[in-house]
Formats: structure tokens, C-alpha cells, sequence
């Protein structure tokens, strides 16, 4: 892999920190958890999953932008989704295929942090599901 594939890959990896790319992929997805179909803007709390890390940015440098989170004005290093949505299409229309909307619950089963099985504590997960205790040593 080349110096400028890594560099492509980790500004692939970064675009769901990007502002624009996440209001766009909201508008995309109608709102709605790939997995579930359920609505995200319920809780105002989703995730932008990465279904295949089989892509590369078609820039190579990531900047700084500010993006409003959880009430505070923060820096997020991501690349320039807005320049790319704008001179190449295609290509950001490639790169929104490849990341999916989903709401906390289904993202959190989805690595594993949370089981299907409801339990009769939700405070031990969230909403209603629990968390997956590590494998046995």
C-alpha cells in the first residue's frame, strides 16, 4: 500500500467526524436506522457506521472543522466532504454508500457491546438491552 492509499484510507475512516457528511447522510437516510428502520431523531443520539473500510477519500489531508456537540462548539479533524460533495459527486455519492445511519442501540449490537436479549434492568444497557459481559479467560 502506498504512502497515499494510508493517508486516502484514514481520511475515508474520518468522514463520519465531518459535519456536512453527517447532515447529509441523515437527509439520505430519511432519518432512519439502517438496521432497525426506527427513526433517530427521537433521541437526537445516532451513528455513522462504516460498512466496508474497501474505499479510499479522494483527499489525503484532513482539517480542522467546528461542529456543534452536545451543546459546545468542538474542533473535529475530518476531510473536506463539502469540497468533494462539490467538484466530484460521484465520488462523495461512493463515499455515502459505503456509511450507513443507525440509531445507538443497533450500532452498539452491532460491535457487540449489547445483546439482543432484553433484561429486566435497562439502566444496565440501553433501552432494554444488555450489555454483553467479556468472554469467559
Amino acid at each position: 500500500m502506498t504512502t497515499d492509499d494510508i493517508l486516502r484510507l484514514a481520511c475515508f475512516k474520518q468522514a463520519n467526524r465531518n459535519p456536512y457528511f453527517r447532515t447529509q447522510l441523515l437527509f439520505s437516510h430519511s432519518g432512519s436506522c439502517a438496521r432497525c428502520h426506527g427513526s433517530v431523531l427521537n433521541d437526537g443520539t445516532w451513528n455513522a457506521h462504516h460498512t466496508t473500510y474497501d474505499h479510499r477519500c479522494e483527499y489525503t489531508k484532513l482539517i480542522d472543522l467546528k461542529c456543534v456537540e452536545y451543546g459546545a462548539v468542538r474542533l473535529r479533524r475530518a476531510p473536506p466532504c463539502h469540497l468533494c460533495a462539490k467538484d466530484n459527486p460521484a465520488a462523495f455519492h461512493d463515499c455515502q454508500q459505503l456509511i450507513v445511519l443507525m440509531c445507538a442501540t443497533c450500532h452498539q449490537i452491532l460491535h457487540g457491546h449489547l445483546s439482543e436479549d432484553t433484561d429486566e434492568n435497562p439502566e444496565q444497557g440501553v433501552a432494554g438491552y444488555r450489555r454483553q459481559s467479556a468472554p469467559p479467560a
